[in-house]
């Protein structure tokens, strides 16, 4: 019977996880905002973009994708 398996997937595997969950914990930690007061990242600047994004992330979703973080939309300041 042949093994499939190897202790170095299973390193791998923590590996990504490991990686997997700091990453969703500094994007939970992202100040986002005017870009005048110096945030992280700048707020979405139009519906139009935001609707693009929603919809990749929609997408992403559909195709079996699940979301870690950013769960909500931030209030629009000044979006016209």
């Amino acid at each position: 019977m042949q093994r499939v398996t190897s202790p170095h997937q299973n390193v791998f595997k923590r590996r990504i996880h490991t990686d997997i969950n700091r990453l969703v914990e500094r994007a939970n930690n992202m100040i986002i905002g005017d870009p005048m007061n110096n945030p992280d990242i700048g707020a979405i600047v139009s519906e139009t973009q935001m609707n693009q994004v929603l919809s990749y992330i929609e997408k992403g979703k559909q195709e079996g994708a699940v979301c870690l973080c950013g769960r909500f939309l931030y209030p629009a300041y000044g979006l016209r």
